[in-house]
């Protein structure tokens, strides 16, 4: 079955084809997806085009498409494979994120419009999987190899990896969340994956702006220095003589844990201790 999002004919042929063949659709999960990667200023006009055209251009054919019949037959339900990204934007990945975050308020939308008409409506948001995503992965143009804003992502990303120790997990948990937000009645809007995902999506619910700014300047190598030194033993983390302060800040928040190796344990004593911004602030 040849479905291309990025075209409304082939999507109208596709759901065309599946009515024909099965006489009603029941479950629809958009899944089709691109990411390019880039510091937002230097994106071209058509490398935005790209990346929007798939990821929430997409999504509005194929619910255009389907959303009819499930209405005619009274009810189905519709997942949108979305991302952590939907909820938090990351450095160079400014314009997935963009995209994602459309897809969030997108599925929020019609899970008004719909669920009292017997759709539901879901989006699951993972993090890091060993998916085939970077297979219809592009870079911007203006991302020149050996550039400065090249180099300072490719740092991130190596920070990055760290969330899930360098290896991704395994897409079958994905896979497994994406039937049960299918099938699960009644079914919740927003489905998160995988251990990173939880980390991400908590340390922004529980840290105001300003003391995530400050305690994850360790996770942006490019702000800070990027040596060894400045990551404790560069291998597990952190040394481990954090101030009584900062640990008792870190608890009641349900950081302690893995905090060791997300945050810069100078930074986070001088939140505790609000001592004033670091120079580069």
């Amino acid at each position: 079955l040849a479905l291309d999002v990025t075209s409304s004919a082939s999507v109208d042929a596709a759901v065309a084809q599946v009515l024909d063949a099965a006489g009603g659709i029941d479950i629809v999960v958009n899944n089709a997806g691109i990411e390019v990667f880039g510091a937002v200023h230097l994106f071209a006009d058509d490398e935005v085009e790209r990346q929007f055209d798939t990821n929430v251009t997409g999504v509005i054919r194929v619910v255009r498409a389907v959303v009819p019949g499930m209405l005619a037959r009274g009810g189905g339900a519709i997942v949108t494979v979305g991302s952590v990204a939907g909820r938090v934007g990351a450095p160079y990945g400014g314009l997935y994120a963009a995209s994602k975050h459309a897809v969030e308020a997108l599925t929020e939308a019609m899970h008004f419009e719909l669920s009292h008409r017997g759709i539901r409506v879901s989006v699951v948001e993972p993090g890091q999987f060993a998916t085939r995503l970077g297979d219809n992965s592009a870079t911007a143009v203006a991302m020149v190899e050996g550039g400065a804003e090249h180099d300072r992502w490719q740092r991130y990303r190596a920070a990055q990896r760290r969330l899930v120790s360098g290896e991704p997990a395994d897409p079958q948990l994905v896979a497994d969340v994406i039937y049960r937000a299918a099938t699960e009645e009644p079914g919740v809007l927003r489905y998160p994956v995988g251990a990173d995902a939880d980390l991400v999506l908590e340390t922004n619910f529980r840290l105001s702006l300003r003391l995530l700014d400050w305690c994850t300047a360790a996770r942006v190598p490019f702000i800070y220095a990027s040596s060894a030194a400045t990551y404790g033993d560069g291998e597990t983390g952190f040394d481990d003589d954090w101030s009584p302060e900062a640990l008792n800040a870190l608890k009641p928040l349900n950081l302690y844990g893995w905090s060791k190796h997300l945050f810069d344990r100078a930074l986070v004593d001088r939140v505790v201790r609000k001592d004033k911004l670091p120079p580069q602030w």
